[in-house]
């Protein structure tokens, strides 16, 4: 029985892991969850993006459609003006559960810019501020 306890530990230990829904506290997350906010923008996903933001949760239901209305209005400028195509996290700095995400933005027009992105790790997972 002993033999057979410490196996079935580190199995049910590693299915805990893996299961993990949410984020976690490394650079690694912190770069994917930068990404993944910038990619419901391009994808259309403005509700999903603005539940993504702190304090999203404990607003009134008018100003967070405004902030998603928002948002839809910024991307319709943006593809009209240059358009979107890619983003890319390529640095970070994590201090506590605060991190600043460095973001490579491609432009439809072949210009790139570089832009900061702070997150803060809250509950389970990145929300931007």
């Amino acid at each position: 029985m002993k033999k057979l306890f410490l196996p079935l530990c580190i199995g049910v230990a590693l299915f805990a892991a893996c299961s993990q829904k949410g984020d976690s506290l490394t650079h690694d997350s912190a770069r994917q969850a930068a990404e993944r906010y910038f990619t419901m923008l391009l994808d259309g996903r403005y509700e999903e993006y603005v539940d993504g933001l702190v304090g999203t949760d404990s607003m009134p239901d008018d100003m967070r459609s405004q902030m998603v209305d928002l948002m839809a209005q910024f991307m319709a400028q943006q593809s009209v003006n240059r358009g979107l195509l890619r983003v890319t996290a390529t640095s970070d700095t994590i201090q506590d559960s605060t991190a600043y995400v460095y973001l490579d933005i491609l432009y439809g027009d072949s210009v790139s810019e570089q832009v900061g992105m702070p997150l803060q790790f809250v509950g389970d997972r990145w929300r931007m501020q």
